[in-house]
């Protein structure tokens, strides 16, 4: 038995070591692949690693580059500035030394005004007179220069010249006026809400708008340019204008904007079931400082507005106060009698001592009251046949049209509404209702 499991053994040994031999066979070359797969590897992240240095080393010549065209464009762009200061300094020491020249003409015109003062205050219109006479001589010889060479033309110019200096001559009168008192009383300028310039506008656009009116003239032309109004329909120059009439960055004169701001008022009133007159507007500078006159039952409001001090950062002093007041007296003993409350409207503020007088004299104070957006159109009937007609601010008879609501008359927003509730413009743009 034994044997017999030796022999078989021997048999079996050849296989055994065969079949061992194998493996490890197997084993080695998979441990070669590894090897051979690593050393791969390697040699991939060797190549690797020169392209990203030599692209690298493309990078910094590139930085290289632009760093140096950045730095040069410094270098010039401090050389120019270098020029620029340079420049500017001698502006600096030119405007000193004209400075200087305009110092010397100040002292000299100074001691002109010292003696003015003293005893020649009465010559300031005849300055005036002076330097109108010498331009009335310039522009006659320059008239007669063109009268030789076209004589239709030269009695334009001369008509433009005369309204021109009759224009200038006035303003120098009053400039020269508002120069003295200024010299004797300079605190009145806390009192000026406006310059003489800005007073002569606006007399200058009253006088154009009556002239508009006399020559019954479109005033939405004012808004418009030549094209505009041609190209456009009626509602839409119509619109057009009542927008740029509200436009902030439109700039407008001191009449426009006191005006805008009584009617705003007013419009308050009215919305609140009072009956407004549009005393301001309609009396122009006859007001006697009352702008609007709100009547409901037995009381009346005598109403002053004040939008302008706002815009010049100018509180409302007490003269103002003061000025409503009295008017609200006189108010009252012209209509004999009745319960007549003053009242003052600013989008801006009082000063503290006119606060003082209105509580004292009893006058109604409402501050910082913003103009704001408001339906403007007023649509009403014609008190002659009863015919359907819209007036925008800029007509005529805007500020003489009463809205009546309990008669269905009404204020719209836009000029397609108006026309929508089968309102027209009012003919000609004077009204007739």
């Amino acid at each position: 038995m034994l044997k017999d499991c030796v022999i078989c053994f021997l048999i079996a040994l050849p296989f055994v070591l065969f079949f061992l031999h194998y493996i490890y066979s197997c084993g080695y070359k998979s441990r070669d692949g590894e090897v051979d797969s690593l050393k791969e590897a390697v040699n991939k992240g060797k190549k690797k690693i020169k392209e990203l240095e030599v692209e690298r080393d493309v990078l910094v010549e590139k930085t290289k580059e632009n760093y140096g065209v950045i730095i040069d464009g410094l270098k010039s762009k401090n050389k120019e500035e270098v020029k620029e200061r340079e420049r500017a300094e001698e502006k600096i020491g030119a405007l000193e030394r004209e400075c200087d020249l305009i110092r010397g003409e100040c002292g000299r015109a100074k001691a002109i005004i010292d003696a003015l003062k003293k005893d020649a205050i009465k010559d300031f219109p005849t300055i005036a007179q002076m330097l109108d006479e010498l331009e009335r001589n310039e522009e006659r010889n320059i008239f007669f220069s063109m009268m030789m060479r076209a004589p239709k033309s030269a009695e334009k110019v001369q008509i433009a010249q005369e309204e021109a200096r009759k224009w200038k001559s006035e303003y120098l009168f009053v400039k020269r006026r508002m120069d003295v008192y200024a010299a004797f009383a300079p605190w009145l300028d806390e009192y000026m809400e406006c310059s003489v310039e800005e007073v002569i506008e606006a007399k200058r656009e009253e006088d154009r708008r009556k002239m508009e009116q006399k020559d019954e003239d479109d005033p939405v032309k004012r808004f418009l340019t030549a094209q505009d109004y041609a190209r456009l329909s009626e509602v839409e120059r119509n619109q057009l204008a009542l927008d740029r009439y509200w436009d902030n960055r439109v700039k407008k004169n001191l009449w426009l904007v006191g005006i805008q701001y009584e009617r705003y008022v007013g419009w308050l009133y009215e919305s609140k079931g009072y009956r407004v007159v549009y005393h301001g507007a309609v009396k122009g500078r006859e007001d006697l400082g009352i702008d609007l006159i709100a009547t409901k039952g037995k009381v009346t409001y005598v109403v002053q507005c004040k939008r302008y001090s706002e815009i010049k950062r100018i509180p409302v002093r007490e003269n103002a106060v003061a000025q409503i007041f009295g008017a609200a007296k006189v108010y009252q003993y012209e209509q004999g009698g009745g319960r007549v409350i003053p009242v003052l409207y600013t989008s801006f503020e009082l000063s503290d001592e006119a606060r003082r007088f209105a509580e004292a004299l009893g006058v109604e104070i409402h501050e910082r009251v913003a103009l704001e957006y408001y339906p403007c159109i007023k649509c009403n009937y014609s008190r002659r046949n009863g015919e359907k007609i819209y007036h925008l601010p800029f007509d005529q008879q805007y500020d003489n049209v009463v809205v009546e609501k309990d008669k269905g008359e009404c204020y719209v927003e836009t000029v397609q509404e108006a026309h929508l509730r089968g309102f027209r413009r009012a003919y000609r743009w004077r009204g007739n209702g």
